[in-house]
């Protein structure tokens, strides 16, 4: 039988998986200000842990390494684990079930049936720019060195591998100049293996150490120290397959591992946005300031008519100020005249509209990096040219949003002495890095609500033209989430914060994979779990970002049955839409069809399932 055991680093009180496979373990326990409970500290036989504060989790890796004897040995970290089940791709988990457990082989049988095939496990090679947070980054070493490293740094590692183990010093040079790494950190393996790595890993580092006065500074990701110690592993298991090609090695998803516990009642949610369409129809018009009327700026085309259709709708049924409001529509020949016909029509007496069409500008020749994006993006980046001289502040809304409380409440926000406000986004943390590197702000905001005062912008910078295509060539290396980026590249400094409430991304409310639209995880947001709780629970504008479009099939986001209910109002829905307007999700895969219901789920029907009771 395979004894294995699978050590979890903990800096911190969270989910713990603590069973015949893995055990829990504190990093730096020596120099923490507690003991965490139902778990070994790496400060008891021979360990390093008052290293804790330069070395971050790698004194616990340590501990391992010198203190444990298994036929394979593992090591992870709380919010990163490697699945054990066949199969599969990397996502996340909201802590830990029985369910879950077992269908990761999280247990000892489970592990064994794996390992008895291998002699390493570890995450898959990554493309770097898959995991980076800057185009212009496409080595392990550029990597290491826009997180906060210097090249000095790796040269240094580089001779010490050259003096102390020169047999991989080739794979080492391999590794910092070729295009993947596997990251994290992560890995089961036999024995043998585990400590060969261990004896390389900290001899090296320790020379390091001693020649060197690393501090273990933060990038926007990573600890210095424990990246190091990610491009050891790798150099090992390029060398190890280089000259053992009899060695078994599996590649596996990773699972991050969400800690939050996040309250969330779906019903009472959507209990609470009828009784405000109920309120709204007998309450009256309230305040408008700014100049008495609401300027509101969308932009789609035919294919986006009923997700703007239900924005617009969703509007129109929280106010009572629906005679305030002018909604603008940025377009271009994609709009067709029969669908602004369509529109008029269907709003006549209830909304006025403006339709503006956009022509040839700077911002044709801007990238569309992105799937699914198109050049109406950048249609916000027009407002000053398109907007009436009249308009000074207006409101722009993506269509891939509802809005669930008084649209004039969010008009009547007071800037201060900014120009733009928004809510700050879901990937802010990582945006705002790969951006401004260390000058990096808290303040970077998701494009999809905007509130702007045009004429205060026009005062301070003049043609915004200019100031938007500066932003953009100036910084076009590091653009990837356009207008978006250019945006809070112009406004770095003049931005004001909405509350997370007027602008509630997908991944508040379900946990996102880790390469999911290409946002890389880690400290991605800025907005502490208590807004992130609030807002959920009593959303102002719910923004269908990323994969979780409530028109598509696989869409799980619990909330989508709102979308559907705002589209009725002056749409007929199809079979199919009606299918997902019950809050359903239809996952095709292998053969499967599997029909899933409501926030959790359930899977209420399986063909793959049928066959196999047949």
């Amino acid at each position: 039988m395979i004894d294995a055991r699978i050590y979890v680093s903990h800096t911190k009180a969270c989910p713990v998986l603590d069973n015949d496979l893995f055990v829990p373990l504190q990093a730096g326990r020596q120099q923490a200000d507690e003991a965490l409970p139902d778990m070994v500290g790496d400060d008891t036989g021979d360990h390093i842990s008052d290293r804790y504060t330069q070395w971050g989790e790698l004194t616990s890796l340590y501990w391992v390494w010198k203190n444990t004897q298994h036929d394979y040995v593992g090591w992870m970290q709380a919010a990163r684990l490697l699945s054990l089940a066949k199969g599969g791709e990397d996502g996340a988990l909201a802590g830990f079930s029985r369910r879950s457990i077992r269908h990761h082989g999280w247990t000892l049988v489970g592990a064994r049936s794996l390992l008895k095939h291998y002699d390493i496990v570890v995450p898959r090679a990554y493309d770097v720019q898959e995991i980076t947070v800057s185009q212009e980054v496409e080595t392990p070493y550029a990597l290491y060195v826009r997180e906060g490293g210097t090249a000095q740094e790796i040269a240094l590692l580089l001779r010490i591998i050259e003096e102390l183990y020169p047999e991989k010093y080739i794979h080492a040079l391999e590794f910092f100049y070729g295009h993947s790494m596997r990251p994290w950190n992560l890995f089961v393996m036999k024995q043998e293996l585990f400590q060969s790595y261990g004896a390389f890993l900290f001899s090296v580092l320790e020379a390091f150490k001693n020649r060197h006065d690393m501090k273990g500074h933060i990038g926007c990701q990573r600890h210095n120290w424990t990246f190091l110690a990610e491009c050891l592993l790798n150099i090992d298991i390029i060398y190890r397959l280089a000259v053992e090609p009899a060695l078994k090695l599996r590649e596996q998803p990773i699972l991050f591992v969400d800690g939050n516990d996040l309250s969330f009642d779906r019903r009472k949610v959507l209990s609470q946005q009828a009784a405000h369409a109920r309120a709204i129809k007998t309450a009256s018009p309230k305040e408008v300031q700014h100049g008495g009327h609401v300027h509101i700026v969308l932009s789609f085309n035919d294919r986006y008519l009923k997700p703007a259709c239900a924005t617009i709708n969703s509007i129109l049924t929280h106010t009572a100020n629906k005679n305030d409001i002018t909604f603008y529509v940025l377009h271009d020949e994609g709009l067709s005249q029969s669908t602004i016909n369509r529109i008029e029509d269907t709003y006549e007496g209830d909304a006025h509209f403006c339709f503006v069409r956009v022509g040839e500008s700077f911002v044709n020749r801007f990238p569309l990096n992105r799937k699914e994006i198109n050049v109406n993006t950048y249609y916000r980046l027009l407002l000053q040219n398109t907007m009436p001289s009249c308009v000074e502040r207006i409101i722009y809304l993506d269509t891939d949003i509802i809005v669930c409380d008084d649209i004039v409440d969010l008009w009547n926000f007071h800037l201060d002495n900014h120009l733009m406000a928004g809510a700050r986004d879901e990937s802010g943390a990582v945006c705002s890095w790969r951006l401004f590197g260390s000058h990096m702000n808290e303040t970077y905001v998701n494009a999809g609500v905007l509130l702007l005062d045009l004429k205060k912008a026009r005062e301070k910078y003049g043609n915004l033209d200019f100031l938007y295509a500066r932003s953009f060539y100036e910084n076009d290396v590091n653009i990837t989430m356009q207008d978006q980026d250019i945006l809070n590249i112009a406004y770095k400094d003049d931005i004001a914060l909405l509350p997370l409430s007027w602008n509630v991304p997908s991944s508040a409310y379900y946990r996102k994979s880790a390469h999911s639209d290409g946002d890389y995880e880690g400290r991605e947001n800025f907005f502490s779990d208590k807004e992130r709780q609030e807002a959920v629970n009593h959303p102002k504008i719910i923004h269908f970002t990323g994969k979780q479009k409530p028109w598509k099939f696989n869409s799980m986001h619990p909330l989508k049955a709102l979308f559907w209910s705002y589209l009725r109002k002056t749409s007929r829905l199809s079979w199919r839409e009606y299918i997902l307007s019950l809050n359903n999700a239809i996952t095709i895969k292998k053969g499967a069809v599997i029909l899933r219901q409501n926030r959790d789920f359930r899977t209420l029907f399986s063909i793959e399932n049928l066959k196999r009771s047949s």
